[in-house]
């Protein structure tokens, strides 16, 4: 029982870093929601299934899931949004120590996301994207 409530508890907050994801550039959404869903799955089908008909899990996580790539369209419209974002904040920070922190951490994401997710072609007749 004490098992339920702590996966439940660890579902709820990270289902809610990855709402956060939405909008905060620097937090990814996919991973907190399928942590999310994991911990449903073993916690609560009622919490489970409702997740599963949410938006946010169509898509943002639906596709991958199935097919554990991302179209390179999308992955270049992840990257220019970051880039963007993360370079506003680059501009108007004016400690140098964290504007190496914030480039350093762009290059690191780029590099994990180009070459440890897989990318996936789009099939002409059915466009899918993330």
């Amino acid at each position: 029982m004490l098992k339920k409530y702590i996966l439940l508890t660890i579902g709820f907050g990270s289902l809610s870093a990855g709402f956060a994801g939405v909008y905060v550039p620097l937090l990814p959404t996919t991973p907190f929601v399928l942590l999310s869903l994991f911990c449903f799955s073993k916690s609560s089908d009622k919490f489970h299934t409702w997740l599963v008909s949410t938006n946010i899990y169509k898509k943002y996580v639906q596709e991958f899931q199935r097919t554990r790539s991302v179209p390179m369209r999308s992955k270049i419209n992840i990257i220019i949004f970051l880039y963007l974002s993360v370079g506003i904040s680059i501009y108007f920070i004016e400690n140098m120590y964290i504007q190496l922190g914030l480039v350093a951490m762009l290059i690191l994401q780029t590099l994990v996301f180009f070459l440890f997710v897989p990318t996936r072609k789009l099939d002409k007749k059915k466009k899918v994207g993330i």
